[in-house]
């Protein structure tokens, strides 16, 4: 069964914030650079981030951007 490209994305970024990459408080990259990063649409990133809010990991802050939890 193939995951989808979104759960995927998803999967790494959470992989980094366990790591210490990023800290709480910390401004997540903004979903173009991620898409790029990630070489997909923001859209895509846009799912991915959203699941990341869900489950706690993010907040989004609308003019400040998303910060990690």
């Amino acid at each position: 069964m193939k995951v989808e490209r979104y759960r995927q994305i998803a999967k790494t970024l959470i992989s980094e914030l366990h790591s210490g990459k990023y800290n709480t408080g910390d401004i997540f990259p903004i979903r173009s650079e991620l898409a790029k990063r990630f070489k997909t649409t923001r859209s895509t990133v846009n799912r991915a981030m959203e699941e990341l809010i869900g489950r706690g990991y993010l907040t989004a802050k609308r003019g400040a951007g998303t910060v990690v939890a």
